[in-house]
């Protein structure tokens, strides 16, 4: 038998104190599991581990068969259903209800830039109107009651139809009739063999409901005991009127109900390939960059993109690069907004284009406008005068030219110009100096 859930050796510190010490916990498939223990034994912190929220401090967690540390928790997450008020603390209070039910499809708390399919609102509204909160989806979560929270928090765990579900004393806050009744379908839950690996946290033996098959209790953050449960048979699902909120609310709890996913809204899904959950519900991938989880996003990608040819574009000075990194920048800024891949790799191939025909040009023009172009060493001579050394003719000759000696010649025709006479370079051919009579060497210039 797998197991869903593997800690080894667990400890968790905060402060210098081991909330969780050295905790060894297996779960496997079709185990139903209640954690019980006092206030600040470590229920919560566990639960935390057990839900991708938290990296212990030392041991190993294995989710789902994917290892703390070594797999993106944001992907993970939306295969895990976790209600508890620590994950509460976490919604904004602006939230409308709906959004914290519909959020929990990305594994988010706070709705952003996500996409969300009609699909999914339709399947957030019947998780509402299971457990009776379905007249408040327009209110924000923070304007509700605290039993009016634990029910939104249960349906939002179930919106992924996820592989385990992990419920932080689901029914505090709640009243009699609405414990109740929350205790009876946790029972029907627990004795589906369709439904996910159940964990119960809870301080009253009173709550614990029929069908579940294993019993820990921890203590100042230790395994103190764990063993099956005698009450492990698991009920047979009673019939009920099939339009009574408890058959309604247990068969959305079980997913049997849950309308399936169209082919080609799965392949619509944005970023990610998505993983089917436990009965045949997909669920999405995280599109929001999630600060200090070290996966690269798209934007960023992109800015980096453009940063680094800007920076390349310092060595080369042809104007070309520099262009391509304003193309990477906007499509950084498609990205940042939501567009798809495509849609950034269209941006950044036609604004790069524009700017290569456009901008590039005109700066170019601009830049040569501006800077005089310097005249090489030989070429700044063109003009100058020179003083004969040997006698100069259309053959050969030598002069000396800015205190260096060149080898000289006239051009064809011209006279020959005696040594010691004066001359202007007329040209430079190679390494050697063309010249001509000055004025007033010239035969007729005397």
């Amino acid at each position: 038998m797998s197991a869903v859930l593997d800690l080894k050796g667990v400890t968790v510190r905060r402060g210098g104190k081991a909330i969780l010490d050295a905790v060894d916990w297996r779960v496997n498939e079709g185990e139903r599991w209640v954690v019980l223990g006092r206030n600040g034994a470590g229920k919560t912190t566990l639960l935390q581990v057990a839900a991708a929220r938290m990296y212990p401090s030392s041991g190993t967690a294995d989710v789902l068969g994917e290892r703390l540390g070594r797999v993106d928790v944001f992907e993970l997450r939306t295969r895990v259903g976790l209600a508890s008020a620590a994950l509460a603390e976490t919604i904004p209070g602006d939230e409308t209800v709906r959004d914290v039910v519909l959020t929990a499809a990305y594994g988010v708390t706070g709705r952003w830039r996500e996409r969300y399919e009609e699909l999914d609102t339709e399947r957030a509204d019947d998780l509402l109107r299971a457990f009776g909160v379905d007249a408040l989806a327009e209110r924000r979560f923070g304007t509700l009651s605290e039993g009016e929270r634990k029910r939104a928090q249960i349906a939002r765990s179930l919106m992924t139809d996820p592989e385990v579900l992990l419920l932080d004393e689901p029914a505090a806050g709640l009243d009699l009739g609405g414990r109740e009744e929350l205790v009876g379908a946790l029972g029907e839950l627990a004795g589906d063999p369709r439904s996910p690996v159940l964990v119960l946290v809870t301080h009253h033996v009173e709550e614990i409901p029929p069908g579940f098959t294993h019993l820990m209790l921890l203590r100042d953050g230790a395994v103190h005991s764990a063993a099956r449960s005698a009450r492990s048979s698991r009920p047979r699902t009673s019939a009920t009127p099939s339009g009574s909120r408890s058959s309604s609310r247990t068969a959305a709890v079980a997913g049997w109900r849950a309308p399936p996913v169209p082919e080609s809204a799965a392949r619509a899904r944005t970023r990610g390939t998505g993983r089917a959950g436990s009965r045949g519900l997909r669920v999405k991938s995280s599109s929001r960059p999630h600060v200090g989880t070290g996966v690269a996003m798209d934007w960023l990608v992109w800015l980096g993109a453009g940063l680094l040819l800007a920076l390349i574009e310092i060595i080369s000075l042809d104007l070309v690069l520099v262009m391509f990194a304003g193309g990477a920048l906007a499509a950084a800024g498609v990205s940042a907004a939501g567009g798809p891949l495509w849609l950034q790799i269209v941006t950044f191939a036609v604004v790069s284009v524009v700017l290569l025909l456009t901008l590039r040009p005109y700066l170019l023009r601009h830049l040569r406008d501006r800077v005089p172009l310097a005249e090489t060493n030989v070429a700044a001579h063109v003009g100058r005068a020179a003083l004969v050394v040997d006698r100069v003719s259309e053959i050969g000759g030598r002069v000396k030219l800015a205190g260096e000696v060149w080898t000289a010649r006239t051009e064809p025709g011209a006279p020959e110009v005696p040594a010691g006479a004066e001359v202007r370079v007329v040209r430079i051919d190679g390494a050697t100096a063309v010249v001509a009579p000055s004025p007033a060497t010239h035969p007729n210039g005397s």
